[in-house]
């Protein structure tokens, strides 16, 4: 008898903790939806004119109150115009890998990522938060950071976020791939990572 009692127990137990497991889990799923929702918001709010590249075909939305500077093909700067000239707030660049490149995809695409962050003073090493991302029309990248520290050790920073596609297609013999990212400013929050997210959302290759 008291077996049994202590089976019931045992079972009443599991099937509590099942329940509170799903209900924690369809709330999760429901604020990742909300906030999935208010991103696509932000980008109807903030975007509302058009840069298309004729090269390698991809184009994105920007508010309009910003311009776009094409400085080449493969290098293109989106800010704002202010009394210094321009500020930028996002920077497209194509990489472009070589027929002779030994590099898997994956390598090429990281390695160019740290090589592009770092500076004379900085080494952008590891990769943090490292995830899938798809855009507003269903194009699938990913989104990253960069730790970087200073020669000496001593100074640790963080940059991002950083968005990469796939753009080998466009270049036959090789690899080669779009990334997004915000030029020399630490990961930080504010108006510019949500512009740079509502454009990185709203590209189309």
């Amino acid at each position: 008898m008291k077996n049994n009692n202590r089976n019931f127990l045992i079972a009443f137990v599991i099937i509590i903790a099942l329940g509170g497991f799903l209900l924690i889990s369809r709330d999760s799923s429901k604020e990742e939806k909300i906030e999935k929702e208010n991103v696509q918001e932000e980008v109807t709010a903030l975007t509302n004119k058009t840069y298309t590249n004729k090269k390698y075909g991809f184009s994105f939305e920007h508010p309009a109150e910003y311009g776009v500077i094409e400085y080449s093909a493969s290098q293109i700067s989106v800010g704002e115009p202010t009394t210094q000239g321009f500020r930028s707030v996002a920077n497209f660049s194509v990489f472009e890998s070589g027929s002779d490149s030994i590099q898997s995809f994956e390598e090429f695409v990281l390695d160019q990522a740290r090589f592009s962050c770092s500076s004379e003073d900085l080494m952008c090493l590891e990769i943090v938060d490292l995830r899938p991302f798809f855009t507003s029309s269903q194009i699938d990248g990913q989104k990253f950071s960069l730790i970087a520290y200073s020669q000496d050790g001593a100074e640790k920073i963080t940059f991002g976020p950083y968005y990469t596609f796939n753009m080998s297609d466009r270049t036959p013999g090789e690899m080669s791939f779009l990334m997004i990212s915000r030029p020399n400013t630490m990961i930080s929050g504010g108006t510019d990572t949500k512009i740079i997210d509502a454009i990185a959302l709203s590209l189309k290759i």
